[in-house]
């Protein structure tokens, strides 16, 4: 099996972020790890970020 990381930048775009994040850890086939970088956003990011990043272990949240 294939192993993808994928770098998710993140400026003030929380509402994208789950829908996002989801659709890269559906990908059938493939082994992935998420790396989700806040630039320090103004919305709920840090947030859905922190959450997602909780909920699974291949989901990493960093946040300048």
């Amino acid at each position: 099996m294939s192993r993808i990381d994928v770098v998710v930048p993140c400026y003030n775009y929380g509402r994208y972020l789950e829908a996002c994040v989801r659709s890269v850890l559906d990908q059938a086939g493939v082994d992935v790890r998420v790396l989700i970088i806040d630039d320090c956003s103004s919305d709920d990011s840090e947030l859905v970020g922190r959450r997602l990043a909780a909920a699974d272990s291949r989901v990493e949240f960093r946040r300048h």
